[in-house]
């Protein structure tokens, strides 16, 4: 009988005690329910400044139809929209600044419209002012457009693009060649090394392109590229090359 009541005892202490276990889970959940929305809170109150320059600029782009008539302005927009959204946290306001940027220096480079050149300068102080935190560019933004750029195409590349135009090359392949050699010519002096880098890399591409070596044009283009490079940015070129060989 002493044994069974010792039994019995220590069955209610464990009962009791799986009680108030369930109690202590019970209370965490409720503590963390009660504080996690005043952490949220927190995050979510990330008003950021001047996103109603950012806004008004957006839209004054609007006006210009090769801009307007375009799915990526629209996804701008929608962007915008959630970077002066009081409800959303400034992580998911850091993420749709970035898609923004992206997608503004795809128009850009395709239109190669002034406008949007100040637009991501604009965007370029927004950043800074608001997410000082992030890793920061401290370069202004690269001039993919004749109004901003410092220099004019050079003469080595405009004979490239000449060739390039006069050649039986799908028309799709021409124009995306002659618009990424156009783009990088219009780069200034503070971007010389993506430049560069840009200029060998679109050499090296039509060097292995089966359609400039169907047409016979695949070397006499590398080449001319190339000597361009060799000869105007002779420093930058040794350590374009040299980086791409420590690379392999």
């Amino acid at each position: 009988m002493f044994l069974i009541k010792n039994i019995t005892s220590k069955k209610y202490l464990v009962v009791i005690g799986l009680i108030l276990i369930i109690f202590l889970v019970i209370g965490s959940i409720l503590i963390i329910d009660y504080v996690s929305p005043v952490k949220n809170l927190g995050s979510k109150n990330s008003k950021l400044e001047n996103v109603d320059k950012i806004k008004d600029q957006a839209k004054a782009l609007g006006s210009i139809s090769e801009i307007r008539n375009t799915g990526t302005y629209s996804l701008i927009l929608e962007k915008i929209n959630v970077l002066e959204n009081p409800n959303v946290s400034k992580e998911d306001k850091s993420n749709a600044f970035g898609i923004i940027n992206e997608r503004s220096l795809g128009l850009y480079s395709s239109t190669n419209n002034n406008e949007l050149y100040k637009f991501r300068i604009s965007l370029n102080e927004f950043y800074k002012l608001n997410f000082p935190d992030k890793p920061q560019n401290t370069l202004k933004p690269m001039c993919l457009d004749p109004k901003c750029a410092e220099n004019p195409q050079p003469q080595e590349i405009l004979n490239v693009i000449e060739t390039i135009k006069n050649s039986n090359i799908n028309e799709a392949i021409k124009e995306n060649d002659i618009q990424n050699l156009t783009n990088f010519g219009y780069m200034g002096n503070d971007h010389t090394e993506s430049k560069v880098g840009n200029y060998l890399i679109v050499a090296n591409d039509i060097k292995n392109d089966k359609n400039y070596i169907e047409a016979g044009l695949n070397e006499k283009i590398y080449n001319d590229i190339v000597g361009y490079i060799k000869k105007t940015y002779p420093e930058e070129y040794k350590n374009f090359t040299e980086e791409l060989e420590s690379n392999k």
